[in-house]
């Protein structure tokens, strides 16, 4: 299963190490991937922004109210990646807000910032 994320950052370079979603619950889920694609847009926002696309492919779960879990694919919690685990991840993580957790070689300066994001197979 992939999430894609539109976001904006202030650097060209992704240096992101997971994203941590709070539910319209309260509830927090910390999600990791094997694999990352990101595309710089030529756009640039009316800020000065940059305009990223990133896909997260592989995605799994990390923490669950910030306790560790055993690395929970999302692949392996559905026979396949169909269209009913797709939508059933998108009903589970409506609303939700997302903020990433950055890499140890992000500066203080560097932010990245959600706009959207999507569960696709």
């Amino acid at each position: 299963m992939k999430i894609c994320f539109k976001c904006y950052s202030n650097h060209d370079q992704v240096m992101v190490k997971s994203a941590k979603f709070r539910l319209r619950n309260g509830m927090t889920i910390t999600m990791d991937r094997d694999q990352t694609e990101t595309e710089t847009e030529d756009m640039i926002s009316l800020e000065g922004e940059k305009i990223i696309s990133m896909t997260w492919k592989n995605v799994y779960i990390w923490m669950i109210e910030d306790v560790l879990v055993e690395d929970m694919f999302l692949n392996s919690m559905y026979p396949a990646d169909t269209e009913y685990a797709v939508n059933a991840m998108k009903k589970f993580f409506e609303g939700a807000e997302v903020k990433f957790e950055y890499d140890n070689e992000a500066g203080e300066d560097y932010w990245i910032e959600t706009v959207s994001f999507e569960f696709l197979a």
